[in-house]
């Protein structure tokens, strides 16, 4: 799955279809595996000292 990002400036309105995928990918569950395993909260909670700093 790839990762997808994009600039949206002030004054933009996204269009109908765009609002539709980001509705729809808001309703998928997230898959964990090897690359990408689900984190505990101790190592969530050393996340958010980062994030912070």
């Amino acid at each position: 799955m790839a990762m997808h990002s994009m600039i949206v400036y002030p004054g933009q309105q996204p269009s109908q279809e765009v609002l539709e995928e980001i509705r729809a990918a808001a309703k998928k569950s997230i898959t964990f595996d090897e690359d990408c395993p689900e984190l505990t909260d101790e190592q969530l909670q050393k996340f958010a000292v980062l994030a912070k700093q």
